[in-house]
């Protein structure tokens, strides 16, 4: 890697928000893909930035995969589903993710699959899909208005 290439990846890194502290579990056995599940119609740049965000933080994402999906994605995924049937209460709102555990793995809190499900009218918001793979990826929300993993941001 010649130096600007590797000056440019020292300054995006290191310009990243520190989310540590809202870290509540890891994909620590497996680099998750990101399936876009069932035709979902998300807007392909507005995802490559997301995805971008978080590998600028440090996450593993293995590859982008447009497939079929049942209700759970499988062991590895990040599973997208779009659709026009969100729960209408506070406890959902325009996005919700969920994410499943193995049990087996020799790490506590090792997340196997993550689903997050976007209302259709939202599909090309990319703090809305960077922040729900952040939770994907094992964050919380927090009250502070300037992070990407806020609660009460401008995008809600």
């Amino acid at each position: 890697m010649n130096f600007l290439a590797s000056f440019l990846l020292l300054i995006s890194v290191s310009n990243a928000e520190d989310l540590s502290h809202l870290r509540v579990a890891k994909w620590y056995s497996i680099t998750p893909n990101i399936v876009l599940c069932n035709g979902a119609q998300v807007d392909q740049a507005a995802l490559d930035a997301a995805m971008t965000e978080w590998r600028n933080r440090g996450e593993k994402i293995g590859k982008l995969i447009r497939r079929s999906c049942d209700q759970k994605p499988n062991k590895g995924e990040i599973g997208i589903y779009v659709t026009d049937d969100m729960p209408v209460d506070e406890s959902y709102g325009i996005a919700y993710r969920s994410y499943h555990f193995e049990h087996e793995s020799k790490y506590k809190n090792d997340i196997w699959c993550a689903r997050i499900l976007i209302d259709s009218q939202y599909t090309d918001s990319k703090i809305l899909l960077e922040h729900e793979l952040g939770h994907a990826f094992g964050f919380r929300d927090t009250d502070d208005r300037d992070s990407i993993m806020s609660s009460k941001g401008s995008i809600y």
